[in-house]
């Protein structure tokens, strides 16, 4: 939902995807200083993947989305497929065992196979059918609450629609693609709690300083550097 509205309402897409792809870049340099150091020893966080690479490439999506040109839109295609590739090179890798897949690096791979994108897009054609729903009632709701509620329930049906995909893949990905899914297809279940905050959404900017924004995009390699 984050990054649906970030893309939505930031001033200048161009620094916000150069952040993210920041964030990604660093992650994506640690995997390999870890992998390939000797004094980790037999350390390694190749399978993790980069979830600010999920976070870009879902922000590029929905960015080439709001496009009106044809043309444009269909780079999102292009950015499902590489996601698609990701998740498949990871399930060979796990399949083979010691073989490295290479069609798609390690350290280039998203955390949250394809899915993770699927999601930032769906959010965003959610709230998009809520958005053509309203309009069929003249501006009638227009800056209301209904408005955001509908924005809401639309968003929700996004999150519900890719939560039955991600459970659907991860419980057979190897009966139907001859893949290893290493994740818990329970887990992807438990974001249904996060309904509660997306029902409750204003639509409106919270609290927001450099500290706390910078603060956001440290907290993830702070953390992991932290546990590791």
């Amino acid at each position: 939902l984050l990054i649906v509205e970030g893309v939505t309402h930031t001033k200048s897409f161009g620094k916000y995807a150069l952040r993210l792809g920041i964030g990604a870049s660093i992650v994506s340099l640690a995997m390999i200083f870890v992998e390939y150091v000797p004094i980790f020893g037999a350390l390694t966080i190749r399978s993790e993947g980069i979830i600010f690479l999920d976070l870009l490439l879902g922000a590029l999506a929905v960015f080439c989305l709001k496009d009106k040109r044809i043309l444009v839109k269909a780079i999102s295609v292009a950015i499902i497929g590489y996601s698609i590739a990701s998740t498949w090179a990871h399930g060979l890798e796990c399949v083979a065992c010691s073989t490295e897949i290479w069609f798609v690096p390690f350290f280039m791979r998203t955390q949250y196979d394809f899915t993770g994108v699927l999601l930032i897009i769906f959010i965003y054609l959610g709230k998009e059918l809520a958005k053509y729903i309203l309009s069929k009632f003249n501006g009638a709701y227009d800056n209301t609450p209904t408005e955001q509620l509908m924005y809401n329930v639309g968003m929700l049906f996004g999150i519900a629609f890719i939560t039955i995909i991600s459970y659907i893949f991860i419980k057979y990905s190897y009966q139907w693609f001859n893949l290893v899914n290493d994740q818990n297809p329970s887990i992807q279940g438990l974001s249904i709690f996060s309904c509660i905050f997306v029902l409750f959404y204003n639509g409106r900017r919270g609290y927001e300083s450099k500290w706390f924004k910078y603060g956001c995009y440290l907290y993830y390699p702070v953390h992991v550097i932290i546990l590791y």
